[in-house]
């Protein structure tokens, strides 16, 4: 199976998945992606050639942006879970 033929079928198992589902899926790879903080610190370091305080200050503004908005729209939306 090619990755087009992939991508179609993971499309269509995660409009299956219902919005309950998706959402804690969503939750926690938020949750996991700023709870690594120092990888991702190292990785925007090595890709970028920032300094370690710039990397921080990369990092921290993407927990903000759109993390808490989105955040917040994903757990005031229990009222419309499946």
């Amino acid at each position: 199976m090619d990755a087009v033929a992939r991508a179609r079928r993971a499309q269509l198992a995660w409009a299956r998945a219902g919005w309950a589902h998706r959402r804690s899926i969503l939750l926690r790879a938020h949750d996991l992606l700023l709870s690594g903080k120092e990888l991702l610190l190292d990785a925007v370091q090595t890709e970028t050639g920032k300094t370690r305080g710039q990397g921080f200050e990369e990092v921290r503004s993407a927990d903000r942006r759109p993390a808490p908005g989105l955040r917040a729209r994903l757990v005031d939306r229990r009222r419309l879970a499946d």
